[in-house]
Parts: C-alpha cells; structure tokens; sequence
C-alpha cells in the first residue's frame, strides 16, 4: 500500500486522537501530518437552535411568515375597516356592506334575500297598478237590470278593486320586510367592520410545571 493512501486515514485518525479538528472552516493538524480542514455547515446549528427555540418571539415569528404579515405584534392581519362605510355600502347595495369587509358568503347570502324580497315588491306593485288599470276601464256602477234605471255596483269593478286591493297590501308588507332585512344586513356589516380590525397574538403561558401557548384577541 502506498504512502499516499494512508495520509488521509492517518489525517482523521490523528484529528480525533488530538481533538483539534474545528468547525466552520478552522484548520486541524497533527504533528508531521498534513493540514485537514473539517468543516460543518454554518446553518446546520442555527437550524438546530432554531427547532428547539419555542419562546413567544420565535412563535409570532413563525406565524409571520406563514399569514404573510411583517409584524404580527404592531399590524392586523387585515386592514382597518370602517364601520359607517361599511353600513352606507350595505344601504347601497345588497351584499357590498360584507363584500367591503372581505365577506364572500355573507354577502352572496344578503344579495339573495333581499333580492328576493325587492322582487316580491316589484311584483305586488304591477299587480296592483294592473288591476288599478283594470278596475278603471269599468264603470262602477251599472243597471241592475237590463232597461232598468236602478244602478247597482258593477261586478267586474268590484272584483278588479277587490284585487287591487290585496296587491297594494301586499306591497306595502313587503316594503316593510324589506326594511327590516336592509336593517339587519346593515347592522351586520357594522358589526364585522368593528370587528374586522382584531388583532391576535399567541404568548407563551406557563401551566404549572409546564408551558403552554395563549391566544390573545385585542380590540
């Protein structure tokens, strides 16, 4: 076997018999020995710090770079809303009091309704306005009998009023369920914007020998 080949061997048995062999790049030597350089990876340690550092800083940290956000401690995770726009926005239109505060399915649930309930308005009015139409094309009242000079109310008049009637009742009950469900939507809208700015930060909490984690909601 050549002397060549037994340097290396030589190198490392020699390295860790003196225990002088370094880390991150600092040269090792024995005595007649060539220099050997053991090198470790710069990151290897801080990754292994790192996985065992379960303090507050290094959760929110954490939490950081998975929802995106710089500073959990001083930002929201969403921006401000505004509590009065968001209400005008709900008056507005039905659904864009939520879509303003990022509420996909809250906003598709208030667009049905209260579709729902404008169109059982339009509805009822252009009944009533086309019975009113109909009633007016009649003379209310006629003989009573054919040649008599006796007037008696008019059936088809009666029945077209009668109609017309109910529809204009209906209307105006669903102007007022109507109202009501705007007034929900907007109060909901209202409510999720004051709500909206929450900001949640998880610390470290301590359970008697041992250590848990506390979420915190501020206002």
């Amino acid at each position: 076997m050549s002397l060549r080949r037994l340097i290396i061997p030589l190198t490392v048995l020699a390295a860790l018999i003196t225990g002088t062999a370094c880390f991150a790049g600092e040269t090792a030597s024995g005595p007649g020995l060539p220099a050997f350089t053991l090198t470790v990876p710069a990151d290897t340690t801080a990754k292994r710090a790192e996985e065992q550092d379960w303090s507050s800083d290094h959760i929110k940290e954490l939490l950081a770079k998975e929802t995106g956000e710089s500073d959990i401690e001083g930002s929201t995770w969403k921006k401000r809303k505004n509590p009065r726009t968001a209400m005008l926005c709900a008056l507005a239109f039905p659904g864009l009091g939520q879509i303003y505060n990022d509420k996909a399915f809250k906003a598709v649930i208030a667009l049905g309704v209260e579709t729902y309930y404008i169109m059982n308005i339009l509805h009822n009015y252009r009944k009533a306005n086309d019975f009113l139409k109909e009633r007016d094309s009649c003379d209310q009242y006629v003989p009573c009998f054919p040649g008599s000079e006796d007037l008696c109310l008019n059936y088809e008049w009666k029945e077209a009023n009668a109609w017309y009637e109910e529809h204009k009742e209906r209307t105006i009950d669903w102007v007022w369920w109507t109202s009501g469900v705007v007034l929900i939507v907007m109060l909901d809208a209202y409510v999720d914007a004051h709500l909206h700015d929450m900001r949640f930060r998880v610390e470290t909490a301590r359970r008697g020998e041992g250590t848990g984690l506390a979420v915190v909601v501020d206002f």
